[in-house]
């Protein structure tokens, strides 16, 4: 048997390191890209810099918003069985995924730090 060490899978992380960071899974209705702008500075090391953050449409999102509004949202009706308030758990859960955002630093490096500073902390706005 054979062991992987922490510097190994850092290694193997770090090939794929590029200087624009994606951010998914927010609630596009209260955050915007002054506010992924800022949460991206907090973590930005002392010599990196943020060009820009992007906020774009997901494809996934792009189709439900002109079904939504065409239709008006629709709650899932795969999920008989849920009642009423599941149910709009869920088409909240999906609004997460109708837009995206790119954030660009000066630098591999930067987008690095910031990364590993970030990465699957929950991020809370009011």
């Amino acid at each position: 048997m054979s062991f992987v060490s922490n510097d190994d899978i850092y290694r193997i992380y770090s090939e794929e390191v590029s200087a624009r960071l994606a951010v998914q899974n927010m609630d596009w209705d209260r955050v915007n890209a002054a506010d992924i702008f800022v949460l991206m500075k907090s973590s930005c090391p002392p010599s990196g810099n943020i060009l820009k953050a992007t906020i774009y449409p997901s494809e996934f999102g792009k189709e439900r918003i002109e079904s939504e509004e065409k239709h008006g949202p629709r709650l899932s009706t795969a999920t008989d069985e849920l009642d009423q308030d599941e149910k709009l758990r869920l088409y909240q859960l999906e609004r997460l995924k109708y837009f995206y955002a790119v954030v660009e630093t000066d630098s591999e490096n930067t987008a690095d730090a910031i990364y590993t500073d970030l990465d699957s902390q929950p991020q809370s706005y009011k």
